[in-house]
């Protein structure tokens, strides 16, 4: 009992700073709010830890009243424990090469808790929160597939106790590794080369190389396992004259 009463002092304490930071130590409702908090205080010492709880709970109970504050919110991207963008407010765009990304949306609210049977979480218009895993602090969501390339709609909506809300509109943006620059290509009495400037993407994993004899395709992929370095020798090239084209592979997508 005397544990759960003084973990309990320590979020009282906070939140009693919280509204007077909000409000004004001199408003009279905070200074009602305190005495609360300082009588509950004073029971503890005693060793009554109930009425101490009970002191506490009545405080509680005008805090939230008091409470006009929305919870905080804010959303990231995660592969595993590795952060990949973010965090971003509303109006934000989180970019990633990584079609299946670990969304993470963090809330909080000092004065009164986050209501999870409250919280709204949509992508691209479809209620996902079934999919997830959410409480008073935190939501994970992982696509059961891979998205699309482009940009997906993400709504996040937080209420706290007091029916105070948070609303953020983010842009998921699913992009492919961009296009090796630098790419030149020479002929030899037996063979041709191609070579690119490195890709300075760290997702990045290979390349694929690309041969056609017509401008613009179509074009017969040469490297079926994608080369690693930024160069490619083609040790039986066709007669006449040749186009060669270059992608980047990432670990996920070309």
């Amino acid at each position: 009992a005397e544990a759960i009463a003084l973990a309990v002092q320590g979020l009282m304490a906070i939140r009693i700073e919280t509204l007077e930071a909000t409000l004004g130590a001199a408003d009279p409702r905070v200074a009602e709010v305190r005495a609360l908090y300082e009588a509950g205080v004073g029971l503890i010492a005693a060793g009554a830890y109930s009425d101490a709880m009970d002191q506490f709970v009545v405080a509680q109970r005008k805090i939230l009243a008091l409470d006009s504050v929305p919870p905080v919110a804010s959303l990231s991207l995660f592969e595993e424990a590795i952060r990949l963008a973010g965090p971003v407010g509303t109006g934000g765009v989180l970019e990633t090469q990584n079609p299946r990304p670990r969304v993470h949306a963090d809330f909080d609210d000092v004065l009164t808790d986050v209501r999870p049977s409250r919280t709204v979480f949509k992508v691209d218009g479809t209620n996902r929160l079934g999919e997830a895993v959410h409480d008073a602090h935190a939501l994970d969501w992982t696509p059961a597939a891979n998205l699309p390339i482009g940009d997906h709609a993400i709504l996040l909506k937080v209420k706290d106790a007091a029916g105070n809300l948070t609303t953020l509109n983010v842009t998921l943006r699913i992009v492919l590794p961009a296009a090796p620059t630098g790419v030149v290509a020479a002929r030899g009495p037996a063979r041709a080369g191609v070579a690119w400037d490195p890709s300075p993407e760290p997702p990045v994993t290979g390349y694929r190389v690309y041969r056609t004899a017509a401008p613009g395709g179509p074009y017969t992929l040469l490297t079926p396992v994608p080369v690693i370095e930024p160069f490619y020798f083609d040790a039986a090239p066709p007669a006449g004259t040749l186009y060669f084209a270059v992608s980047a592979v990432n670990r996920y997508l070309e």
